[in-house]
């Protein structure tokens, strides 16, 4: 109540203690800015207008950033996939057992494929002389 009737001669760098708070700070910054003339007002909402503006280029740079870091880690898992699934058509190749397509194999998980070829690389390893 005391903001409401005496606002305007409140001083906001000597706020009193119990009118120091968050609230009240933003409310003396809405009344400064109301008290300005058109032309102060214009400039201070085109400093507002800035700021949101590289706010907002903050995030979408940040989100493209995200999206390029997403689509890296795509293309390094899918190399190793491809790698993986040639591994395992290899050994199927040199054991002479039929190749499990590549469409199935595509459908497993990065860790069944590594289990996959490492254990038709032991087999392999094991019949040759």
């Amino acid at each position: 109540c005391y903001f409401l009737r005496h606002g305007q001669e409140l001083d906001t760098d000597a706020l009193p203690a119990a009118l120091d708070v968050p609230p009240i700070r933003q409310a003396m910054e809405v009344l400064k800015v109301l008290s300005q003339s058109e032309i102060e007002r214009e400039r201070y909402e085109s400093a507002l207008r800035a700021g949101w503006e590289q706010a907002t280029w903050k995030e979408e740079l940040r989100r493209a950033h995200e999206a390029e870091r997403l689509a890296e880690e795509g293309a390094r898992l899918a190399r190793e996939q491809g790698e993986l699934i040639g591994r395992i058509q290899m050994c199927q190749r040199f054991l002479k057992r039929p190749l499990t397509p590549r469409e199935e194999l595509s459908s497993l998980a990065l860790a069944d494929l590594k289990g996959l070829a490492e254990q038709l690389e032991r087999e392999a390893t094991s019949d040759s002389p």
